[in-house]
């Protein structure tokens, strides 16, 4: 702060603390919301201990970025094995996420029914109608929530999700983030 000719000292915070608490400030639903994303979440058995957690995107992200292969998530995601017993998969196409999950199996694999299950395509999505557009968000929601309160999480660089997760995790926490 500079007023005049004094200064004061402004604590310095490191980067990715800071933003994890914007993140989490930001990211707030309404109490309806909030209602509607844990039922959603209820939908899975409690995960009671450290998780891991993975986001596999298709659809119409082909049209931005080539698509990771899913043996591309395999081998970081094995690494983690003897660290966690169960692996929350979140994504956009339940056929991925299956395959996904057959080439894990040292590990308890849970995952939501995506509302997109051959991948979600904006174009569709906007031919939607209002309900069916909120309880799709409500789920991708939900999604969201349970990557972000995982232990470690595994996932691409050219997702949104891969974005918004990250954003929340401050760099002293145990969470962590790895790219495929």
């Amino acid at each position: 702060c500079v007023t005049g000719v004094q200064t004061c000292a402004l604590p310095i915070f490191p980067f990715d603390s800071l933003r994890a608490v914007v993140s989490q400030l930001l990211w707030q639903y309404t109490p309806e919301v909030a209602v509607a994303v844990e039922a959603v979440k209820g939908e899975l058995p409690p995960l009671t201990e450290p998780y891991l957690a993975t986001c596999v995107r298709r659809g119409d992200k082909i049209l931005e970025a080539r698509y990771a292969g899913l043996d591309a998530y395999v081998q970081p995601l094995q690494a983690l094995a003897g660290r966690f017993r169960h692996l929350f998969i979140a994504g956009d196409d339940l056929e991925a996420m299956q395959a996904l999950a057959a080439l894990l199996p040292q590990f308890d694999c849970v995952y939501l029914q995506p509302a997109f299950t051959a991948g979600y395509d904006n174009a569709s999505f906007r031919q939607l109608a209002a309900a069916q557009r909120r309880a799709a968000m409500i789920r991708f929601f939900a999604q969201v929530d349970l990557l972000r309160d995982s232990a470690h999480f595994v996932a691409t660089r050219t997702t949104n999700v891969s974005y918004i997760v990250s954003a929340d995790r401050k760099s002293t926490r145990l969470n962590s983030s790895h790219t495929v």
